[in-house]
């Protein structure tokens, strides 16, 4: 079947130009009143399907300009919009900054985080201020939710980090509803836990642990977690196994508050 409606089509493009031909001499030959009435014949045989074609096209081409103009404005929209994002977000960033200034009545130091550890067991950053900017060593490191570390090394444009993460790291706690304090370290294992804390002290889950002051590095009352777990430890039947869930989500840090204490 398809190769009858071929051979067809390649009769009547072998006739058209025979069509042409015949219609010119009978053009030539014909009189006046029988011209017209051949012209308009041809004229509905062969100019009408040029021009509707045509029209068609320009149809075509007007469509694909008008998606080429919606394009250009949708990229318009989008670059504006992420402007407005960016916006939006540096403002949530000064009212976080105000905010905080406020909570703890020091003095604050923005700063940006411009290195991650380069290795997985690496747990310090390094960030955009340094002796410059005011910083210096041991200065307390925050996040909006909590404590993150504190200043370990300080150049003249940037500083090291120490998270609270590094298994090296001490910080002195309490339980802001009991007051029982304790030690705050963290090892890969069992995570971040409070140590030096007698089994039968009052501690219970979902109590908030902040920083207790004492030692002078960190000021008091910075949260740092919450109690996820508590039991007789498994080592000692004198102190407990007090798991704690930290606030500062330290996978998600993009930028860090060093708090000068000098302002205190």
């Amino acid at each position: 079947m398809a190769s009858i409606q071929f051979g067809s089509v390649r009769r009547n493009r072998a006739l058209f130009p025979i069509g042409l031909i015949i219609l010119s001499f009978l053009l030539i030959l014909s009189p006046m009143g029988m011209k017209e009435y051949i012209a308009e014949i041809g004229i509905e045989i062969f100019y009408l399907p040029i021009e509707n074609i045509k029209g068609k096209f320009e149809d075509l081409y007007k469509v694909r300009e008008h998606a080429r103009r919606l394009e250009a404005e949708l990229e318009k929209a989008k670059l504006q919009l992420s402007y407005f994002t960016d916006a939006v977000e540096e403002n949530r960033r000064l009212r976080e900054f105000l905010s905080l200034e406020t909570d703890y009545g020091l003095k604050l130091i923005p700063a940006e985080i411009v290195k991650l550890p380069d290795i997985p067991n690496q747990c310090s950053v390094i960030i955009n201020v340094g002796s410059d900017f005011g910083v210096r060593p041991d200065m307390a490191a925050i996040a909006p939710d909590g404590l993150a570390g504190k200043v370990k090394r300080v150049y003249d444009n940037s500083s090291e980090v120490q998270l609270l993460i590094d298994p090296s790291s001490r910080v002195s706690a309490v339980d802001n509803r009991s007051r029982v304090q304790g030690i705050l370290k963290f090892n890969p294992i069992d995570g971040m836990i409070l140590d030096n804390v007698p089994v039968h002290e009052d501690i219970a889950e979902g109590d908030t642990i902040k920083t207790s002051g004492v030692g002078g590095v960190f000021p008091q009352g910075i949260p740092l977690g919450v109690v996820a777990h508590f039991k007789i430890g498994s080592t000692s039947y004198f102190f407990a196994e007090i798991k704690v869930e930290p606030f500062v989500k330290f996978s998600r840090l993009e930028r860090l508050f060093i708090m000068d204490n000098a302002s205190r």
